[in-house]
């Protein structure tokens, strides 16, 4: 567009996001804890699986997950969730 400067970008974010495992509108801790197992479950070892975009808000217990609900089992691989309001909020880093 002739005209159009924008000198505000994230263009590093948008292409994270588009590698992280999406968690916007996830229902519950469980539905959470199965695409971060799945994300998992396709990386290999050692590389991390990033996410973003949880919301403890539309949980029925409204509780921030914690490390033992959210990642497999032994955790095969480094696993960092955002929150959907962004970093450094409690419970961001499980």
């Amino acid at each position: 567009m002739p005209g159009f400067n924008d000198a505000h970008l994230h263009l590093g974010g948008a292409a994270a996001d588009e590698l992280a495992v999406p968690l916007t509108g996830v229902p519950s801790p469980e539905e959470m804890q199965k695409r971060v197992a799945a994300a998992v479950a396709q990386h290999k070892k050692a590389n991390g699986s990033p996410g973003g975009g949880w919301d403890h808000t539309l949980w029925p217990e409204k509780d921030f997950p914690i490390a033992s609900s959210s990642t497999p089992s032994p955790p095969r691989n480094p696993v960092i969730l955002t929150h959907i309001s962004g970093p450094r909020r409690r419970g961001e880093i499980l």
